[in-house]
């Protein structure tokens, strides 16, 4: 009785001593230390974002007119939607439904009149009466015409370019925007189509205040 009290006496002692049982929920798996992953400086702002080499550039509307007319020629790089606010030929011209285009051809001159002349004519008369439907303005053909269906208008000049090209005066003379003779690098004839609503007054308008002074034919008298 006495060897069995104390031996239990011992037992107990010695569970005191044991560690206490894990009871968490990783008791008896073992743990592996994770890779540290590398550290790598990074800027405190976030980067800028990349632009793409060929961004998707915004433009102008084109001239109301057939598209047989504009896929021949060579749109001119220059004519920029914030022109809108600063060119005289959008901000201050009165012309609604505004549609300007440049336009560059391997073409001559009298080639391209020749090509334009059908369209501009079919159900057209000159704007300003008696004189067209083209006319010399310092160097340039100038054609200005209006519908006999619509109040529509519809303008084309063209201008021979010199080797090197030089962008004359003529044309800030009709308030036209300015470009960027490098981008006429290359071609014989800049061609200009404009069409819209009140372009026939703003475009006879700059042409009186450039000199130009046109004087219509009389009607014959009966």
């Amino acid at each position: 009785m006495r060897k069995s009290l104390w031996a239990g006496s011992l037992l107990w002692m010695l569970w005191g001593c044991a560690p206490l049982p894990d009871s968490s929920p990783t008791a008896g798996v073992a743990v592996t230390a994770s890779p540290r992953p590398p550290v790598s400086a990074t800027p405190s702002q976030s980067p800028e974002p990349v632009v793409s080499a060929t961004p998707g550039q915004p433009r102008l509307p084109e001239p109301d007119l057939p598209a047989a007319v504009l896929k021949p020629l060579q749109p001119v790089a220059g004519l920029e939607p914030k022109m809108k606010d600063t060119e005289v030929w959008w901000a201050d011209s009165g012309i609604s439904d505004n549609r300007l285009g440049y336009y560059a051809s391997q073409k001559d001159v009298a080639e391209i009149e020749a090509e334009l002349l059908p369209t501009f004519t079919d159900k057209k008369v000159p704007y300003i009466e008696g004189v067209g439907p083209v006319f010399d303005f310092e160097g340039n053909r100038v054609c200005l015409m209006k519908s006999t269906d619509t109040n529509l208008e519809e303008l084309f000049v063209l201008v021979p370019l010199a080797d090197p090209p030089v962008v004359p005066k003529s044309l800030r003379a009709l308030k036209l925007p300015n470009i960027s003779a490098q981008a006429l690098k290359g071609h014989k004839t800049l061609v200009i189509l404009a069409t819209g609503k009140g372009l026939g007054e703003h475009v006879d308008h700059m042409l009186a205040q450039a000199g130009l002074v046109i004087t219509p034919t009389p009607t014959p008298t009966p």
